[in-house]
């Protein structure tokens, strides 16, 4: 062999060695030691964290990391996935399939190799920093209802896309995986807003007790007793429209209309005065449902929806927050302005229009007393002809026709304006007892003239039980009950 090929060899050789020397002491993922890490690729987690049971989840960044704000705990409450910090709200589970995604594709190698917990910082990162960052590194926790839980701690980034993680279940042990940094980039980037749902989870209608609304206008309040919805007066109870009639909303339209909220931006973080800076504070409207069986004079009991200032200079969106009454603050989002505004409705926006609720085939008998002390009733039977029926008990029937087109025209009946009472200074003409034919509770009232009656077209007032209002409503809507005689079937 040549004296100069035997050179270049030489030289090769040297040049591999200090390769193979410079490589094993630079710690790069690429180096492996077959004393630290196994050479097989494994699941991190097992099945058994994605078991239906799992019903926490905890994700905490470094907490003085500029992602420390960013922490959120997601529950599940009554079978649904809520965030619960830093403010209780439905959460997106789009938002948490996909962060389940990535925890149940993590793979990696096992090492039995130290590392440190706590990544390297740079000399930039550290100002402003008083004293030694503590041994706290981002994790993220996962419980389960028979109380196992599964934390993940995130340890060192290797470079070169490949990253730390440690496992450990329940007070075990932990188990030291070298795997790839998607876990790291998911909580580098953690964005808390996309675990929020964009829709409220408003309160169910049927266990609802009062709703009180304030707006500019003032403040008015819906309350629901013994099943039914009322108009809360200073003078009593008015009768509330349940399930909303053509032209007139129901206080189901004001449930529905919280289903239908979509939720635009939401305000991560808050200035330093707070709610205040979305005119929150001291809300232009707000709306508190307090649950059957809690104390509505409690201002912490319920459920609140408040409203506050423009988010834009042309006031296409505005502020809102939602959450438990009487707490200092919720989360925030932007919602479309008329959206905002329809929340500003007074109760009696909810003011039942009719004159009787229940349907005309459900009306099983209609007893009348008039101003005389007489009295007579209307007896409607199914499948058969009406009867009416006076004191002594004698019986004439009535037209079908005739009798079909009164009811027809006390169920069609709206009122043209609600007048306050004044009974002392009204004179009776007619009460009316309706009997349902399936059971339900009666229904009363009373008809008096109306001292504003017009001649071309004439008006009644009628009063509902006890209500504080009147009823304007057409003479012609009453006008058969008043004179039963007319509904008379004609001689043959």
């Amino acid at each position: 062999m040549k004296p100069k090929t035997v050179v270049i060899l030489i030289l090769c050789l040297l040049l591999a060695g200090v390769a193979l020397l410079l490589t094993r002491e630079s710690g790069e993922p690429n180096a492996t030691n077959d004393d630290a890490i196994s050479g097989s690729t494994v699941r991190i987690l097992p099945p058994a964290v994605f078991e239906p049971t799992l019903n926490s989840i905890d994700i905490l960044p470094h907490p003085h990391d500029r992602n420390a704000g960013t922490a959120i705990s997601l529950m599940k409450i009554r079978g649904q996935w809520e965030v619960v910090m830093p403010g209780l709200f439905p959460a997106n589970t789009k938002a948490i399939d996909r962060l389940l995604a990535v925890l149940s594709g993590l793979q990696g190698q096992l090492t039995t190799k130290h590392y440190d917990k706590v990544p390297p910082v740079k000399p930039e990162e550290l100002i402003g920093v008083e004293g030694v960052i503590p041994h706290d590194p981002p994790r993220l926790e996962l419980y389960h209802t028979d109380q196992s839980h599964w934390k993940i701690v995130l340890g060192p980034r290797l470079g070169a896309g490949r990253a730390v993680l440690f496992v450990a279940k329940n007070d075990e042990d932990e188990t030291t995986f070298v795997a790839g940094d998607v876990l790291h980039d998911f909580v580098d980037a953690l964005d808390q807003d996309a675990f929020y749902a964009d829709r409220f989870d408003p309160p169910l209608m049927t266990q609802i007790a009062r709703i009180e609304i304030k707006t500019p206008a003032g403040q008015s309040a819906l309350v629901q007793e013994n099943g039914r919805w009322w108009i809360e007066h200073e003078q009593g109870l008015e009768c509330a429209l349940e399930t909303s009639l053509p032209g007139y909303p129901g206080v189901n339209d004001y449930f529905a209309l919280l289903e239908s909220i979509r939720l635009l931006d939401k305000q991560t973080n808050y200035p330093a005065n707070g709610m205040a800076s979305f005119g929150l504070e001291r809300p232009l409207i707000s709306a508190r449902f307090v649950p059957l069986g809690r104390d509505p004079n409690d201002p912490t009991n319920g459920y609140e929806v408040l409203v506050g200032t423009p988010a834009d200079p042309s006031d296409q969106t505005r502020y809102i927050s939602n959450g438990n009454a009487g707490q200092g603050m919720h989360p925030v989002f932007t919602i479309e302005s008329k959206s905002a505004l329809a929340l500003a409705q007074s109760a009696t926006a909810f003011r039942d229009p009719r004159i009787v609720a229940t349907p005309s085939t459900l009306i099983a008998s209609i007893e009348l007393k008039f101003a005389d002390a007489s009295s007579q009733a209307i007896e409607l039977p199914v499948n058969s002809i009406p009867i009416l029926r006076d004191r002594n008990d004698d019986r004439r029937e009535l037209s079908i026709e005739r009798v079909a087109s009164a009811l027809k025209q006390l169920s069609d009946a709206r009122a043209m304006d609600y007048v306050p009472t004044r009974l002392a200074e009204w004179d009776e003409l007619v009460s009316f007892l309706i009997t349902p034919r399936l059971g339900g509770a009666p229904e009363v009232f009373t008809v008096y003239p109306d001292p504003e009656t017009n001649e071309t077209k004439p008006t009644v007032l009628v009063h509902r039980g006890k209500e504080p209002v009147a009823l304007r409503v057409p003479w012609l809507s009453v006008a058969g009950l008043i004179d039963p005689a007319s509904l008379i079937s004609p001689p043959r």
